[in-house]
């Protein structure tokens, strides 16, 4: 039997601006995936914790958070603006699992489907849906999902770190906020100093797009329905294997993830550079740096690995991720025009429609981690969501394993392909740990990938069975 609390909030602020580029860019990602992209998750609640904790918790985020008082609406112009509320009301289910005759944990999984599914009217609701699961009286689990274009997954770290700083008994802050809000976001973008950043991001752009291979992925589309599939290859030998790639090179290791990526991309496809679109956090700027709101963005980034070593693949993943991360906060709409009119300039579509996201909390690790000799594993599984990009792969630690996740429209990318990216990176890496002499070019060091030992047909039909993660292979 569900029920509601309304609860009011107040906070600092309030007023209207056009769309921040993060948020602009998420928009346009929702609106292209039919999705609110959600965010956050079930977690159950420790004993002693009661349903007036949980108001002054709720109560609390609101007001303390722009963004989650941010709401898209439109503006005189007909255009979309952000409009931030001084205050307002929010209601919290709850949900006795017991009169519904289920587990408390199945219940709160069930409303988290739910919430993750429900349609969003971004002029009406809050970008944040919140309820709690009651058994024999007592709260044992809260459910708090998130729409992406209030914040990204950076900005939800920092929400849930922020927590802290409630005091519990008068609900009030205890430090103040630091970070950028979106309406200051969009304000400093319409400045000359956010004009400057943008048109520099606009000329380094101009520059690869022209420099490109039109045509990303040749030859390897083999089209299924559904079109877009899921990929999961978790590796236990990789990590150990990065790690004593990047102390040899004196690399972080997520440049040498990312250039064995663009080997792989290179080799599979044949196109050479290769070129994707990286995702970039910008929380190294100061200002966003604790920012609750979306301001993650692609930042372009083209490899050459022609005829050179792994190391050296390596070394030019880092010099061009560098690059990309400078250059990867501006407006999107901006950039769009852009790679239409070079691609109008070229006579041929200007395809970037590939995306790497490191998704790890990356730090040096001076003594590597001991090497597994456990077999990797290969899943096939329906897109949590449709992403319609064309090619979209995420690098997760799970379990001690490095795990490879790509999402592709078969079109573009069939099943082969995408098995053959996920082995020839692991294949590069491993090499590279002990890289033979001789070997000047390491493509030419790359063993031609045997055919998809996993039926994609099979695996799907029994993975699509239950999965309702609502995470999303989207921009994080």
């Amino acid at each position: 039997m569900a029920d509601q609390i309304l609860i009011d909030f107040e906070g600092e602020g309030s007023g209207t601006a056009e769309l921040s580029w993060g948020q602009q860019l998420m928009w346009d990602a929702t609106v292209k995936q039919n999705s609110s992209l959600p965010l956050g998750g079930a977690v159950a609640l420790p004993p002693g914790i009661t349903v007036d904790d949980l108001v002054m918790l709720v109560r609390y985020v609101m007001s303390r958070h722009q963004s989650l008082r941010t709401r898209l609406g439109p503006g005189p112009d007909g255009r979309l603006q952000q409009v931030l509320a001084a205050s307002g009301q929010i209601a919290m289910e709850l949900v006795d699992a017991d009169v519904e005759g289920i587990d408390p944990a199945q219940a709160a999984e069930a409303m988290r489907v739910r919430y993750c599914q429900a349609k969003v009217d971004y002029a009406r609701d809050w970008p944040l849906r919140v309820g709690v699961v009651r058994s024999q009286g007592r709260p044992t689990h809260m459910v708090a999902i998130y729409c992406h274009v209030a914040t990204d997954g950076h900005g939800l770290e920092v929400l849930t770190a922020d927590l802290s700083t409630m005091d519990k008994t008068t609900g009030r802050p205890t430090v103040p906020l630091t970070g950028s809000t979106p309406l200051e976001q969009a304000r400093w973008q319409r400045s000359p100093a956010g004009q400057r950043q943008n048109a520099g991001a606009m000329a380094y752009l101009e520059r690869l797009l022209r420099s490109i291979p039109a045509d990303r992925f040749g030859d390897v589309g083999d089209e299924r329905y559904p079109r877009h599939w899921q990929l999961v290859y978790t590796s236990p030998a990789l990590p150990s294997a990065v790690a004593a790639v990047a102390a040899r090179t004196d690399l972080d290791t997520a440049p040498v993830l990312l250039g064995a990526f663009a080997v792989a991309l290179a080799w599979v496809t044949g196109r050479d550079p290769s070129a994707a679109q990286v995702m970039v956090s910008n929380r190294f700027r100061r200002e966003l740096a604790d920012a609750v709101s979306t301001v993650s963005q692609p930042g372009l980034c083209v490899i050459d690995t022609r005829g050179v070593t792994f190391d050296e693949v390596a070394r030019r993943a880092w010099r061009g991720s560098m690059a990309a991360y400078k250059h990867a906060y501006h407006s999107s709409r901006d950039r769009e025009v852009l790679v239409d009119r070079i691609g109008a300039e070229r006579g041929e579509e200007i395809d970037t429609a590939c995306y790497f996201n490191d998704r790890r909390i990356r730090s040096r690790q001076s003594t590597p981690p001991a090497p597994s000799s456990a077999p990797s594993e290969l899943h096939w599984r329906p897109p949590v969501h449709d992403s319609r990009e064309r090619l979209f792969v995420q690098i997760n630690v799970v379990a001690d394993c490095i795990q490879i996740e790509i999402s592709a429209d078969t079109r573009y990318v069939g099943p082969a392909a995408m098995e053959a990216l996920a082995r020839t990176m692991e294949t590069v890496i491993l090499a590279a740990v002990e890289p033979a002499a001789g070997h000047d070019d390491v493509n030419a060091a790359v063993e031609p990938a045997a055919e998809p030992v996993v039926d994609p047909t099979v695996d799907m039909a029994v993975g699509a069975a239950g999965h309702t993660d609502g995470r999303s292979p989207a921009i994080d």
